[in-house]
């Protein structure tokens, strides 16, 4: 479900097109630099487009790919308290303004209470990126309760036709607490300076 949700918000075709022009992925074998995104910007050669670092408070979820064609890093919260599910990276092909508001229509018909910010350019953290956030809300996996989701997804242009992506998701018991934007800026803010393209 998760994973599926994700691609979605990456708008589908972009899984079908990286996989083409060959995405790869590896660990950066300890030396203390992170996790390496390579990516093939305007479809030339793979090169290191971004390092992750890990987040403080989080470690790195076996739900990460981290030798695949689609490289795929989760970091849950060491906290049990934490709201955070995740945070996610990857990287993704095309114009990522047109993937961010292609991900919006699909969240739109796969949820039904579902709502967006517009598609924006935001400068946080010292690093400028699209992002949009979304609050949406639907049963569980075991179908007994409700999860009030809010996710922010932020897409870091490199070259013409690629782009790195942050994914922040939160979820609550209510709808209720949903954050307000300072405090979702916050995470969204720690998230993205674990990120450095390069």
């Amino acid at each position: 479900m998760k994973k599926k949700r994700l691609w979605i918000a990456l708008a589908g075709a972009v899984v079908l097109v990286a996989a083409a022009i060959g995405v790869a992925v590896a660990l950066n074998g300890g030396s203390g630099d992170g996790y390496k995104l390579v990516a093939s910007p305007d479809g030339g050669r793979a090169r290191v487009v971004a390092r992750v670092v890990q987040p403080e408070g989080y470690t790195l979820s076996e739900d990460s790919d981290v030798d695949g064609e689609e490289p795929e890093y989760y970091f849950e919260p060491e906290s049990d308290e934490s709201s955070v599910r995740f945070l996610y990276y990857t990287t993704g092909y095309g114009d990522s303004k047109s993937v961010a508001e292609a991900a919006i229509a699909a969240y739109t018909t796969f949820y039904d209470e579902f709502a967006s910010s517009e598609v924006a350019e935001r400068t946080l953290a010292d690093r400028t990126f699209l992002c949009f956030d979304y609050t949406a809300a639907y049963l569980n996996a075991e179908g007994t309760a409700m999860v009030y989701e809010q996710s922010a997804v932020c897409y870091f242009p490199v070259g013409e036709d690629a782009f790195a992506v942050c994914i922040v998701s939160l979820a609550f018991d209510d709808a209720d607490a949903y954050l307000d934007k300072d405090a979702l800026d916050a995470y969204i803010a720690q998230a993205c300076a674990a990120m450095n393209l390069v």
